[in-house]
């Protein structure tokens, strides 16, 4: 209990930086009937009860389905953007207004654990079974308060980053086109380079900005290590940021975003051939460019990286009037550990399986550490990487001061928190 009062006087050191915590990784909508699991089974008969989800995106059909298995339940649902979410649970948080369940995007979730305010889901009466069986050991860490074994948030699906093509564009242009031939082949930088180079002669690109390699890398990593110094470091790092100078040099980046209507437009029209995101970015190629459809297909990350971005994850507040009917709903919810995801054979692959590369990523990503520090190492990660592939600088040097800024920047709240968590079980 000292533990829990003490972490929740220390997060308020940090609500500086878990405020306004924002992504460009993931906006669109995960849930499409496809998607669904339907409604988990209730546990017991509950009527005339009102269940509050507030959530970044519309979870619609699953909540119909929700209400449809349980009469006179009502769920009510209140809708944020993908900006205003953190603050706004963060605020409802500390004024007592909460609702029963919050969806975040799970790069907000450094933002809520070290809070102590939300409830443990490994628990017999809520998720410890469904955490044994469906999530695996590598991904535990990010989803439990830090320094801590309690389970604070429980992912919809188990975030997993893939390479989307366009298929015909790397066979017209005499490229390995197959995807397990054409991840083999981008396990070279040097290849990941050559293939930029060919298709850029005909006004197509792999990249959206410069930056992307070292972005891609990261995504294994996290912002911080378990004791909570900057983890973007050391030679993967290095050679990732020397390939983003040599997109410099070259002009081998589109420079739009496929998160606006230029960018979007560039994948319509073939000038973008290849994007990395989460799995769900199916969905989200399919939302902007419908008429690519059959023409994508997904292999592992370059580098032989295996990482994450984006995703969602949803959280129960201590204070929930209906703790048992929150458990039920996000249970049921969450895809994370099925067999099968609903990316798989989706037409805007032509109907891939793809079961066998999220299996490879999912027992190959290493363990993360969320932290309250993370929205602002990744502003300062931006400000660096642009900096970087302009830069004449031996990277290692530029990688040495960074680490050391950043580790100064927050070495006092460090200190606070492995004297409460990690260090004060």
């Amino acid at each position: 209990m000292r533990r829990i009062l003490i972490m929740r006087w220390a997060a308020g050191l940090f609500l500086l930086l878990a405020c306004g915590c924002s992504s460009d990784l993931y906006r669109g909508e995960r849930v499409t009937p496809e998607s669904l699991n339907g409604a988990a089974e209730p546990v017991q008969e509950i009527q005339n009860q009102e269940l509050h989800v507030w959530s970044f995106y519309d979870p619609g059909p699953y909540s119909d389905n929700f209400m449809a298995s349980r009469p006179g339940i009502k769920v009510k649902t209140r809708i944020f953007s993908h900006s205003e979410a953190a603050d706004a649970y963060l605020q409802a948080m500390a004024d007592g207004t909460a609702p029963d369940v919050m969806i975040i995007d799970d790069s907000m979730l450094g933002s809520f654990n070290t809070l102590g305010a939300l409830e443990n889901l490994n628990t017999p009466n809520f998720g410890e079974q469904f955490i044994k069986e469906r999530i695996p050991d590598n991904y535990h860490s990010r989803y439990q308060m830090l320094g801590s074994d309690e389970w604070i948030a429980l992912p919809l699906e188990l975030p997993v980053a893939v390479t989307f093509y366009r298929y015909d564009l790397f066979k017209e242009a005499g490229l390995p086109y197959e995807p397990e031939e054409l991840g083999e082949y981008l396990e070279d930088p040097g290849n990941w380079l050559e293939a930029a180079r060919i298709l850029a002669e005909k006004d197509i690109y792999l990249f959206q900005h410069d930056r992307e390699p070292a972005d891609i890398t990261g995504w294994g990593n996290g912002y911080v290590s378990d004791r909570l110094l900057f983890a973007r470091t050391g030679r993967e790092f290095e050679a990732a940021i020397k390939l983003c100078r040599q997109l410099a040099d070259q002009g081998l980046s589109l420079n739009l975003s496929i998160w606006d209507e230029n960018g979007q437009e560039a994948l319509r029209s073939g000038r973008l051939a290849m994007v990395y995101l989460g799995t769900w970015g199916v969905g989200s190629l399919e939302q902007w460019a419908p008429e690519t459809k059959g023409k994508w297909r997904v292999t592992k990350l370059p580098m032989n990286l295996y990482g994450s971005t984006g995703g969602a994850v949803a959280l129960i507040p201590e204070r929930s009037n209906n703790k048992v009917l929150a458990w039920e709903y996000i249970g049921g919810i969450s895809s994370a550990g099925q067999p099968s995801s609903w990316v798989n054979r989706h037409p805007m692959l032509d109907g891939q399986d793809i079961d066998h590369v999220t299996a490879e990523a999912i027992a190959n990503m290493k363990p993360q550490t969320i932290s309250p520090f993370d929205k602002a190492i990744s502003e300062r990660w931006g400000s660096f990487l642009k900096d970087a592939a302009e830069s004449n600088r031996p990277v290692k040097d530029m990688l040495v001061e960074l680490e050391q800024s950043i580790n100064a920047q927050f070495a006092y709240q460090r200190k606070v928190i492995l004297e409460t968590a990690l260090d004060g079980k």
